[in-house]
């Protein structure tokens, strides 16, 4: 049976093993069916592999790590993935971080008049700017006079657990797949005053990090093999804005590959389950236009990446 998440609860649990070592993360959710009558309940989620979830049931009133250490492996139950598509909205856990890739498309690039980076460009979003589909980006008021928010498709990478049990750490490019679970169309919303030396103080985080700014799902098309990852990169990828078409490229133009990505953010440095990783942007954002074009009170954004759905949301200005 296929699960939907319906809304994070935004509890996040650490189990420990015997040795009192890391040894799994999971997140207490708030879940229920396509579908259903049925009044949504609480379960663990965590990321068991590439291609799957694990979820155990959890009642309202029932202690989390309590239940956790009493079920054991044999209670929890398998999501049934139909069409190598899992639906979770937005997510199945909060980010423990959100990547951003910077300058990654050769078209983009060109448009924004600058060269290519010799080394990939990433910066930190903040995770608690995830929503999912149908939920309201909302400008705040320190974005809104003179208009500056902008939109940007952009295929995300959702890492998840190796089966190999071995961390994403210094993961050679021929072992991305082992570590990804899959891929997922998100919007990069970006403040642009707030971005670079105007209000950012020289970098590009504070732009993309406030709360709303940045729409994932509907659906993880899920990676299971390195053919995966080589389908992934001859994506098509599109916004839309009010249904008409502002970005349409593929992700054919990346700078740098989901390959490389992957293995330069991992080098020395561990990427937990559930990171995500956005591989940037392509060319047609709204900034670069003449006049430009700045999302508004009322508009409708639909940015889709192939094989993972449209993701839709309106915008809403705070205060309106």
């Amino acid at each position: 049976m296929e699960r939907s998440f319906s809304s994070l609860l935004g509890g996040r649990y650490s189990i420990s093993g015997g040795d009192n070592k890391f040894s799994e993360v999971v997140y207490l959710v708030k879940c229920a069916s396509p579908g259903s009558n049925q009044e949504p309940h609480f379960a663990y989620a965590s990321i068991a592999s590439r291609s799957e979830l694990m979820l155990t049931n959890l009642q309202p009133d029932e202690d989390p790590l309590l239940v956790n250490q009493a079920s054991g492996d044999s209670a929890n139950a398998r999501i049934v993935l139909e069409d190598d598509l899992l639906y979770s909205a937005p997510l199945p856990c909060l980010p423990p971080a959100i990547i951003c890739i910077g300058l990654n498309y050769k078209r983009h690039a060109k448009e924004v008049g600058m060269p290519l980076p010799k080394y990939p460009i990433f910066l930190h979003k903040n995770p608690f700017s995830v929503i999912g589909p149908d939920e309201d980006i909302i400008i705040p008021k320190v974005a809104q006079e003179p208009p500056e928010v902008d939109y940007e498709v952009e295929m995300g990478i959702v890492i998840g657990k190796a089966r190999s049990g071995q961390s994403c750490k210094d993961v050679s490019p021929e072992d991305v797949h082992e570590h990804i679970l899959g891929f997922i169309a998100c919007n990069d919303v970006s403040a642009r005053r707030w971005q670079g030396k105007k209000r950012g103080g020289g970098q590009w985080s504070r732009a993309k990090s406030f709360d709303t700014f940045c729409p994932v799902g509907p659906a993880i098309r899920l990676c299971k093999c390195k053919e995966d990852v080589e389908a992934a990169g001859r994506l098509n990828i599109e916004t839309r804005l009010n249904g008409v078409p502002m970005q349409s490229s593929s992700t054919k133009d990346l700078a740098f590959s989901i390959q490389d990505i992957v293995a330069f953010l991992s080098e020395g440095t561990t990427l937990l389950p559930g990171t995500v990783i956005l591989t940037g942007t392509p060319e047609g954002v709204g900034y670069t236009r003449d006049p430009p074009v700045y999302l508004k009170h009322g508009d409708e954004v639909t940015v889709e990446v192939e094989g993972c759905g449209a993701l839709r949301n309106k915008v809403v200005e705070d205060g309106y």
